[in-house]
């Protein structure tokens, strides 16, 4: 859902950045509907797109989980960016119904290896060894030291969850301005803010009525002196 609420954004107002250096950007392989523009680099529309491109802001998104919709080849090291395509098949991982082995959807175009889903799942025991997981994470706590406000959105802090706590302690955002926006707050919930910052400022309210209210402005408004 978040990738596609950038569909009408993308090229002509924002570029998502996953901080992830996917195959689709390798020009020289037809990727079919399945391109996409690394927005670390010159922008270079190829050549069948013929939409207005205007000062389009790289957004940085970064899921330290990985996704459904990545799909990672053991061999070279390489993730695909399956975008915008959420009929996921978690059997075979596979967004296609085709079984063709020339699929690049199914099998690596580089060493013909079929790919393992990038994605960690919400459970007490986590492998933390792929490097594009490790690398995720590094880039979390890179964005966390440099931010003047964090706002967590419907996150709670789950037991299983024990690395996020870690990585925001790595971060270490306790004189930050941190904002919770959750439409149930607890003792618990206000526990775990407490521990990881100085002070938070909570919404009680859901994503919808947050989006819509004057507070959601006020979090995305510069702190000016």
């Amino acid at each position: 859902m978040l990738e596609e609420s950038f569909d009408s954004f993308y090229l002509k107002h924002a570029l998502i950045d996953y901080t992830v250096d996917f195959m689709n950007y390798d020009s020289s392989i037809n990727w079919g509907f399945n391109w996409w523009i690394d927005p670390s680099q010159p922008i270079s529309l190829p050549i069948n797109r013929s939409e207005i491109y205007y000062e389009a802001t790289p957004i940085k998104v970064i899921k330290p989980h990985g996704s459904l919709n990545w799909k990672y080849c053991n061999c070279c090291n390489k993730v695909l960016l399956t975008h915008w395509q959420n009929q996921v098949n978690l059997d075979t991982i596979n967004f296609s119904s085709s079984e063709k082995k020339d699929d690049y959807t199914i099998i690596c175009p580089y060493d013909q290896t079929e790919y393992n889903q990038l994605i960690i799942p919400p459970t007490h025991y986590k492998r933390f060894n792929n490097r594009v997981i490790q690398n995720l994470l590094q880039n979390a706590i890179n964005e966390m030291k440099i931010a003047k406000k964090i706002c967590f959105i419907g996150y709670s802090f789950p037991d299983s969850d024990l690395h996020i706590k870690s990585i925001i302690d790595r971060a270490n955002i306790k004189d930050k301005e941190i904002y919770c926006v959750n439409n149930y707050i607890d003792d618990r919930l206000t526990y775990n803010f407490d521990v990881i910052a100085n002070s938070t400022i909570f919404i009680n309210k859901t994503i919808e009525e947050f989006i819509l209210s004057d507070e959601f402005l006020d979090v995305l408004s510069p702190n000016i002196p």
